[in-house]
C-alpha cells in the first residue's frame, strides 16, 4: 500500500481558502500517480520516515495565488514540497537525495536558513530525461548546488 495518496497531493489550504477548485485533469493525474512512485524510493532513502507534504499539484489558479511560476512542474503533478523531519533537516535531506541516484528532474533547497525551509523534488515526465538540476535559494534567486 503507497504511503502517499492523489488526496494528500492535491490538498491546499490555499485553494480551500479562496475556493479554487484543485481538481488534476487526466493527464496531471497520470502525472500525480508517477510521482507517488517516485516518493516511494525517496522515502526508502530517507529512512522510510514519515515525509510532510506541504505542496504537490497546483491547477494554474492555485499556482498563480501561491506566486508560482508559470512553468512549475507542480502544475503538470510532477512535483511535491515537503520536508521530512523523523530524518534530518533539508540540508540533510537534499545530500541523501542528491547521493541516492534517484532520478529527479529538479531538486531544490529552498531556503536552508529559515525554519520554515522546505525540499522542492520535481520529476520529469514519463519518457524523458530527467536534467538532475541541484538549486539552493537563500534569497529568491536560485543557483547550482552540490552537496
Amino acid at each position: 500500500m503507497p504511503n502517499f495518496s492523489i488526496k494528500e497531493l492535491t490538498h491546499s489550504d490555499v485553494a480551500t481558502a479562496k475556493g479554487i477548485s484543485n481538481i488534476p485533469g487526466d493527464r496531471e493525474l497520470a502525472n500525480l500517480m508517477y510521482t507517488i512512485t517516485q516518493l516511494e524510493l525517496v522515502r526508502a532513502v530517507l529512512g522510510n520516515n514519515s515525509m510532510n507534504i506541504s505542496s504537490g499539484y497546483r491547477c494554474k489558479a492555485l499556482n498563480a495565488a501561491v506566486g508560482g511560476v508559470s512553468t512549475s512542474a507542480h502544475v503538470d503533478g510532477l512535483a511535491v514540497d515537503f520536508t521530512c523531519s523523523s530524518y534530518g533537516n533539508t540540508v540533510r535531506i537534499v545530500e541523501a537525495i542528491y547521493k541516492s541516484g534517484i532520478d529527479y528532474d529538479q531538486l531544490i533547497l529552498e531556503y536552508p536558513n529559515k525554519p520554515t525551509s522546505w525540499v522542492h523534488i520535481g520529476f520529469a515526465p514519463q519518457g524523458t530525461k530527467p536534467r538532475k538540476q541541484c538549486l539552493i535559494t537563500t534569497t529568491g534567486t536560485y543557483k547550482a548546488y552540490t552537496p
